[in-house]
């Protein structure tokens, strides 16, 4: 597996956060930023599942990599695949959609195994 956006610093990590509004809560991925625009390629090989819409995030695409793996990109604009649709690892899948005013672009990137969110940095190669 390799990161979805290259030369990405991690702006959040995964675990608990305090959030503006809502508290301490549970922040299942981990936030990549990267300059508006940039490329967000597939981290394996695999079938896209499903183009989502969500009230945090915005776009998402769900990818499925095979035993029980899967992969979730959100915050992202023109996206490149269709449901069904094969990818390859590295493959462009969508760009980084700006970030809210006054907050850096970035992507969303989650990992899921049997469809239980984990870590990425637990699968993701040392930088």
């Amino acid at each position: 597996m390799t990161l979805p956006v290259v030369n990405a610093t991690v702006l959040a990590a995964y675990g608990m956060r305090e959030h503006p509004v809502r508290g301490s809560e549970m922040h299942y991925g981990i936030e990549l930023a990267a300059p508006l625009g940039s490329s967000v390629l597939a981290a394996l090989d695999g079938v896209v599942v499903s183009l989502e819409e969500h009230l945090d995030y915005g776009q998402g695409i769900l990818l499925d990599h095979g035993g029980g793996l899967k992969t979730f990109y959100a915050c992202i604009k023109d996206i490149k695949v269709k449901e069904g649709e094969r990818v390859k690892q590295g493959d462009k899948i969508a760009v980084i959609a700006s970030g809210k005013e006054g907050e850096k672009a970035f992507l969303y990137f989650e990992v899921r195994i049997n469809d239980r969110p984990v870590n990425p940095r637990e699968v993701l190669p040392e930088e």
